[in-house]
């Protein structure tokens, strides 16, 4: 599959915190009152994320929209002016996503850690400086971007298990516990703890995206709300 459904609504006024997950989003987002009450309606894509980042929601607002997976982009043709539900925003996307498969494929691997860059490089014939202007020429982030990110969500995964920090560091390739607190507060804006005791980043977090794509999970919420 190469996008995942989702849909919000806002119950209140709220900041919202987008947490970067390796993918962009095409978004439909309406005004409170919905489509009957509004002249217009918001329609973007999004870009990649290297941090969380906060925005702000009005009480009433609804979103919905399509995440691509990880490496897949869409056209630089305008948004129409509006979509009035989830099956002609799919039809619209289906003719304007573009992708590289063998790059896509290689993202996936890095994400999952089941290659190295290097490895990664040698299984399409190429140099790793040869590789990074192929992923610069696609307009996607240089490989180290997946591979990082990807070590970061993989290590939020293994939260779950509720094992020792310092294991789930040394599992997921970190030089010690540290290193893995700077990546999280880098990517996530909050440390390992922090992060094991906010149960709405966690869930957002095991989410489809980097390294998870394969989560079956329907009418996804890409926004928490912060108190």
């Amino acid at each position: 599959m190469i996008y995942a459904p989702w849909s919000s609504f806002a119950d209140v006024d709220a900041d919202a915190y987008i947490v970067p997950d390796g993918c962009r989003d095409v978004i439909v987002k309406t005004p409170p009152g919905g489509l009957a009450e509004c002249e217009t309606v918001e329609c973007f894509f999004t870009d990649l994320d290297f941090s969380t980042r906060k925005i702000a929601v009005e009480a009433g607002e609804q979103f919905f929209g399509l995440r691509l997976k990880p490496g897949v982009e869409v056209s630089d043709r305008l948004l129409p002016p509006a979509f009035s539900n989830l099956q002609e925003l799919k039809s619209f996307v289906e003719n304007e996503i573009c992708f590289d498969g063998e790059i896509v494929e290689l993202i996936e691997s890095l994400a999952l850690g089941e290659c190295s860059l290097k490895n990664g490089a040698h299984q399409l014939g190429v140099s790793i400086r040869t590789l990074q202007r192929r992923f610069r020429s696609i307009g996607l982030p240089p490989p180290d971007f997946w591979k990082q990110l990807s070590r970061a969500r993989r290590a939020d995964s293994a939260m779950f298990t509720k094992q020792p920090l310092v294991q789930v560091a040394n599992d997921c390739g970190y030089s010690d516990q540290s290193h893995m607190t700077r990546d999280f507060i880098k990517w996530f804006g909050q440390s390992p703890g922090q992060v094991i005791r906010n149960p709405v980043l966690l869930g957002m977090l095991s989410e489809p995206g980097l390294g998870n794509w394969h989560v079956t999970q329907q009418n996804q919420e890409s926004v928490f709300w912060a108190n």
